[in-house]
């Protein structure tokens, strides 16, 4: 994903509240954006996932 793109995205998520999401939706979320992301922004979106 271009970095304009992932800037947008993260703005985004960081809009979003994930505490209500279970692990195994949180999960789900992440395989879904895992084939478009470089390893480092992986990390940045599990993060958020993980830290809402």
């Amino acid at each position: 994903m271009a970095d304009d793109e992932f800037k947008e995205l993260i703005k985004e998520l960081e809009k979003e509240d994930f505490s209500s999401f279970s692990a195994a939706e949180s999960d789900e979320l992440l395989e879904e954006y895992e084939p478009l992301l470089t390893e480092k922004q992986y990390k940045t979106i599990e993060k958020i996932f993980k830290n809402k």
